[in-house]
């Protein structure tokens, strides 16, 4: 989904990973946005959430689902993307996901704006698909 205003940005489990304990997730998120946020003297608009998503990439926001496969973020354009990056690759190296950007101006969809450098999913243990 495209916006003016936000950068609709997803961090995703493989899709034949298992997905992570929620409250362990949760944890290490807090940190990092704590991190992140005492490096501004304002800190920029961010909204993060932990998901568990089927299949279909479908979840519920209200969610308090005990596992997560996706991380959903929501940030203001006001800002510029630049101002996130540095949140976004350190999560994504602690989950070992890639960080997403669902659409960019150009209309491109599932643009990459980092994978990890370890592209084995360490907190997410691997299985046979089926």
């Amino acid at each position: 989904m495209y916006s003016h205003e936000y950068f609709y940005i997803r961090l995703l489990c493989d899709a034949h990973a298992e997905a992570v304990p929620r409250t362990q997730a949760v944890r290490k998120i807090n940190k990092a946005m704590q991190t992140w946020s005492e490096s501004f003297s304002d800190p920029p608009w961010l909204e993060l959430e932990p998901v568990f998503a089927d299949n279909s990439g479908s979840y519920r926001s209200d969610s308090h689902a005990e596992f997560m496969n996706q991380i959903v973020v929501v940030a203001s354009k006001r800002e510029g993307l630049d101002k996130y990056l540095l949140l976004l690759k350190e999560l994504s190296e602690l989950f070992s996901w890639p960080v997403i950007l669902e659409e960019d101006e150009e209309g491109n969809e599932n643009v990459v704006l980092y994978r990890p450098s370890n592209k084995t999913p360490a907190n997410c243990s691997a299985r046979s698909a089926g």
